[in-house]
């Protein structure tokens, strides 16, 4: 089976990404995306440049997250697979405060996910480097996540989304920075086919208001899970005619100045079947119907949510089920 590269459906407009397409729709295509030095996600190898990398402050201290964003999808697409990251770093005397337990003198340097602006997928890929690095220190990742069964759709409109987040402490005249272009082509690549895209009615809405307290403890997790403290329990039925199933919590407002890191579950009869987390107070999960195929079929769940970190924090759970009643 041939395996093509994706391509622009229009020439690139000044600040912003094109829309892209597969170059066909008559099977599987790999497609490579390369990060710019705007955060963007093209199919065109860019200019040599660097962006600042997410540091310590994105991984635990703010809410604001910076992905490297596509542009919108021309085609519905399911993606299947293994994902392949490839990036450089260059260390300009940042420090990684986290160290590895298992590793002495190596720290924490990155937490990595990749989805779409309207979900991530659960997997994710973790990097530890030395602690201390002399300044301009250039490191090569490369990592690989395997999607969850059923793959991840990509609706018309969609952007592929790539986390980087950095968790060294940069300092006034220290940074990290992510490399692009011809010699450093930081790219991301996977495996699509395309498909058709459906015209989505709901047939079942539900949410609640969500108030804890507490968290369980950040990366130490020491704090136990208590019911309305730090973590809130929420049961619900999915639908026989439901084909997706979007899962959300969204804050209300943020009264105090500590992180507030929220990760989404949904259990079965047999504990968590799927994960909804990344480094923000407010957190988006879908699954569609090649999804639900795959390990979820109609009957009872629950939803939990989790306070990884800070405190008072107010929200709305909302679950969403639609079914498709025709195709765009």
């Amino acid at each position: 089976m041939r395996l093509l590269f994706a391509v622009l459906l229009v020439a690139s407009l000044a600040g912003c990404l094109s829309p892209v397409h597969l170059a066909s729709c008559d099977g599987p295509q790999v497609v490579t995306l390369y990060l710019n030095d705007q955060r963007g996600l093209d199919v065109s190898l860019p200019s040599a440049g660097d962006s600042a990398a997410p540091d310590f402050s994105e991984g635990f201290v703010s809410d604001i997250l910076s992905p490297w964003e596509s542009g919108p999808m021309v085609d519905a697409l399911l993606l299947t697979g293994d994902v392949e990251i490839e990036f450089w770093a260059r260390n300009d005397g940042a420090v990684a405060p986290l160290g590895d337990p298992s590793n002495p003198g190596e720290g924490y340097y990155f937490f990595n996910q990749f989805g779409s602006n309207r979900s991530l997928d659960p997997g994710y890929a973790i990097e530890y480097r030395n602690s201390v690095q002399p300044p301009g220190t250039i490191e090569h990742y490369q990592e690989t996540i395997t999607l969850q069964p059923g793959g991840l759709t990509l609706e018309k409109d969609d952007q592929v989304k790539l986390l980087l987040t950095g968790l060294l402490v940069s300092g006034p005249n220290s940074g990290h920075r992510i490399l692009v272009g011809e010699e450093y082509p930081s790219h991301v690549t996977f495996t699509a086919v395309c498909i058709d895209q459906p015209v989505w009615q709901k047939n079942a809405d539900e949410s609640r208001s969500v108030s804890l307290p507490g968290n369980k403890g950040l990366l130490t997790g020491i704090v136990p899970a208590s019911e309305g403290v730090n973590q809130l329990t929420h049961p619900f039925t999915l639908q026989p005619e439901t084909d997706r199933l979007t899962i959300s919590i969204e804050q209300f407002g943020d009264l105090n100045p500590s992180k507030d890191d929220m990760d989404l579950e949904i259990r079965g009869p047999g504990g968590v079947i799927w994960e909804i987390g990344s480094p923000s107070n407010n957190e988006n999960g879908v699954l569609w119907r090649s999804n639900l195929d795959a390990f979820m079929p109609p009957g009872e769940y629950a939803v939990v949510v989790n306070a990884y970190s800070g405190a008072a924090y107010d929200g709305m759970l909302t679950i969403a089920q639609h079914h498709a009643v025709g195709t765009a």
